[in-house]
């Protein structure tokens, strides 16, 4: 974030490297780096950890209270019970944090479209976070497999119903598809940069298991 501010570039190069400085590669997550940069500038180390903090929360609200609304509270509470656990695992600050709270605000997004709780203007908001979170986190694909599993759906249900309601929010969920694809492209490697995730075991001579 720091070298960002100071270059008004995104580094590209292997910069950290004493032996080799040229070598390219994808800043898959420079964003991150400049959202921890200037909240460190503003509130210090504290500061990142509290809003670390505050995002989690956030994310895991957004997840809850679509689980408590479409199903039950008496479900999703012993649910988040088993699943807490899990993310206190993942405390160390990262650009993945991002990552949890737009797969939130995706879901939320889509589940009330497709209950007709959120008009068709929502779904062009996707594309523009779809260009934000490919410059956060590298698994900024996950946004457009929920998109894509929500049109699937939308699809088959058609199919089986011929609904002409179902027909339009497929046709919808097909443009905010093509736009978050599109939007995938906007990052500083472009197309190399979107296609990154099949690329990046690609890298290592040895294998890297997590």
């Amino acid at each position: 974030g720091e070298l960002f501010f100071q270059n008004l570039s995104v580094p590209d190069t292997n910069f950290y490297s004493y032996t080799h400085p040229e070598y390219p590669f994808v800043n898959h997550h420079w964003g991150s780096g400049v959202v921890f940069f200037l909240i460190e500038r503003l509130a210090g180390f504290e500061g990142i950890s509290l809003f670390f903090i505050l995002v989690s929360l956030a994310t895991f609200y957004l997840f809850f209270f679509l689980a408590a609304q479409y199903a039950s509270f008496q479900i999703a509470a012993p649910i988040s019970l088993v699943v807490i656990p899990v993310l206190i695992s993942r405390y160390r600050i990262s650009p993945e944090v991002f990552t949890y709270f737009l797969s939130a605000v995706y879901l939320v997004l889509l589940w009330n479209y497709k209950h007709g709780k959120l008009s068709l203007r929502w779904l062009f908001l996707l594309p523009l976070l779809e260009a934000l979170w490919i410059n956060l986190h590298i698994y900024f694909f996950l946004g457009i497999i929920l998109i894509g599993a929500f049109l699937f759906e939308s699809l088959l249900v058609f199919l089986i119903r011929k609904d002409r309601n179902e027909k339009t929010r497929a046709m919808a969920l097909s443009i905010a598809l093509l736009l978050s694809i599109a939007a995938a492209l906007v990052n500083p490697s472009g197309l190399t940069g979107a296609l990154y995730p099949f690329n990046i075991m690609k890298e290592y001579e040895l294998p890297v298991i997590e």
